[in-house]
This record gives structure tokens, sequence and C-alpha cells, in this order.
């Protein structure tokens, strides 16, 4: 499951039970749908087949009629121009704003920047990373606001021994064994095959989130010699299980605005080491809260996690100073800045 759909929910949520009206327009066979159907939010089953998608663009105006919204907070790409279009063929009279929670992969050109410039009353980016990116790709510096993506500080909670016992059985995974750690679905985990020729044979790696197609060709390039464990796609309570059967989790990523694996695994008390790119290191606090490795730097990926393996010293102070550095990115102060933020325009 995509970190996005969890923050989407998260906020949907949390600003419901504060009391809000809030209704999610998504695809009716999508996880995020079903996960709204059992929360304090409404979902509304829309198109979403494409930027021009009119049959979208009508249900919008639809639902702003008939709910009297007033705010409208586009979190994907088909909507932010869905949105934006609706708005001005109708006359809506809405407030726009666009959630980005990755790094711009283009600037899209003059046309669509002034599209979504003119077109929003502000674009809301999920770390002081991503903004930076923004305003360098030409957007004003007035136009972002910066609001973080939070997690549940409870997700401790959520650990049942039994299920951890499981999977250790499941897996071949002993107590005593090394093991590094990438939970994550798609990122740039080749980066941790190439590290592999720089580390001890006897480590165990542990990928969760990817199947092992995904890396057949880099493992038949680097032939590791550690053994490389996939447990493929779980769903989200199952996932935080595997963050306890790691002594480390990497983030081998350059795309994240923001990072939620690496504030899950600081709360459930496993250090991290995260690439130096976008959002994470807004997260990681490096050499006090985790490490922070050169991306495409197989060699210094080793290192870092093997400065975590060999002092133990570090390593307990890190996972210390990563639980208090977690704390700060919760989901009750991510639902309070939005709706600071979203009520900020109606003084």
């Amino acid at each position: 499951m995509a970190g996005s759909t969890r923050s989407i929910f998260y906020l949907a949520d949390g600003l419901a039970k504060k009391g809000h009206n809030v209704f999610v327009g998504c695809r009716k066979e999508s996880l995020l749908f079903s996960l709204v159907e059992n929360s304090n939010a409404t979902p509304v089953a829309m198109s979403f087949s494409g930027r021009l998608d009119f049959k979208n663009i009508r249900e919008i105006r639809q639902i702003v009629n008939e709910r009297k919204i007033q705010i409208i907070n586009a979190q994907s790409s088909y909507d932010r121009y869905t949105s934006i279009l609706a708005r001005l063929f109708y006359k809506l009279p809405v407030k726009i704003f666009h959630t980005r929670r990755q790094r711009p992969r283009s600037d899209g050109g003059w046309i669509q920047k002034q599209f979504y410039i003119k077109g929003t009353d502000g674009i809301i980016v999920v770390s002081e990373e991503l903004k930076r990116m923004f305003i360098a790709k030409g957007y004003p510096a007035n136009h972002i606001h910066v609001i973080y993506n939070g997690v549940p500080e409870n997700i401790n909670t959520l650990i049942n021994d039994n299920t951890l016992e499981s999977l250790r059985k499941q897996h071949a995974i002993a107590s005593h064994d090394t093991v590094v750690g990438c939970i994550s679905r798609k990122k740039s985990q080749e980066e941790l095959i190439r590290a592999l020729k720089f580390m001890d044979p006897a480590i165990k790696v542990l990928f969760v989130g990817i199947d092992k197609e995904f890396l057949q060709d880099e493992i038949e390039r680097e032939s590791p010699k550690q053994e490389i464990i996939f447990a493929g796609k779980k769903d989200w309570e199952e996932t935080l299980h595997y963050y306890k059967l790691c002594t480390l989790n990497v983030l081998p990523s350059r795309m994240d605005g923001f990072g939620l694996v690496i504030v899950e695994s600081m709360l459930l008390g496993t250090p991290v080491v995260g690439a130096n790119k976008g959002g994470i290191i807004n997260l990681i606090e490096n050499g006090v809260s985790g490490l922070i490795y050169e991306f495409g730097n197989p060699e210094d990926l080793a290192k870092k996690i093997q400065t975590l393996l060999d002092d133990r010293t570090k390593k307990d102070a890190m996972i210390q100073n990563g639980l208090n550095r977690a704390k700060r990115f919760s989901v009750a102060q991510t639902v309070i800045n939005y709706e600071n933020f979203f009520q900020s325009f109606y003084k």
C-alpha cells in the first residue's frame, strides 16, 4: 500500500473526528474507498479516468453544490486538473488546494505551471525539501505551504507477539540473526543489492512490499552471498510486524517527499538508514536519529549500515532519538495543521 493512501485516510478521518464534514472522492474499487467506508469521513465514488475527465468534472460540481463544499484538496494527478476545471467551468464557490507528496518529475512547462498556480489557492507539500524543489522549478515561495505527513503514535500497540513468532518461523529468522530490512513498495531497492558486496555474507536481507521479480536481474548481475528474503506485499498491520524482525531498516529512494516508513520504523524501535534525497533528509537527523547515505553510492550505504551494526551504543542512542523524533510527525499534529491552514482562508 502506498503511504499516500494511508496519509489521505488519516487526514480525512482526523478532520471528520474534529466535526468537519469530509467527503473523499475516489474510485469505488480503490483501497482508499474501503478505508474511508469504515471511518468518520464519507466516501464518494468518482471516475478519475484522465485529466480531461468531463464526467468527473460534473461529479465535482454535483457534490460541491449538494454538500455545500467550501474546500477541495486535490491529492493525486487527475484530480489536480479536474478540480480546477470544475471550478473554472461552473464558477464553483470553493477554495482549491493541491497536496504534493513526491518531488516534481518535471516542471510540466510554463502552461501547466501557470495552470496550477493560477488555478489553486495554494499548494501543500509534505516537507521543507519538497518546497525547495518546487521553488527551484519556478513556483512562487508564498504559494507553497509545508504540512508534514503524520503517523499514528500508537502503532506499537498493534504488534502481536504470536504474529511476530509466526513470521519468524515462516521466514526462518532467528532472534540472533542480523537482518537488514527494506520495507517499502517499489523504490530503488537495487541500491541495497549493490551494497551487499561490501557487507558480511552472514547478514540476512528482508524485502517487504515487493516481489523477487522486481530485483531478479539485479540479483543475477551482483550474485550476492547473503540470504535474501522476499515477503511480498502485505497489508498495513502485518507490515508493522516486519519492522520488529529487522535489525535496521533502509529506505533507498530518491522520490519520497516524506517517507512514512521512516517514521513508522522509528516509532517501532528499528533504526533507519535513508538516502540523501527528498523529504528523507528532513526526517532523519544524520548521526542523531538515523543515518543518511549518498544515493547512488552502494559502498557508502554499506558503510552506514555497518556503522549501526558495529556500534551498539550508537545504535541504541539512535533508536531513542528516533522515537523522540517520530513523535513530532503524528497524525494528530498533521490534522491540526491542516485544520488551522484551511481555516486561515476564512478569517
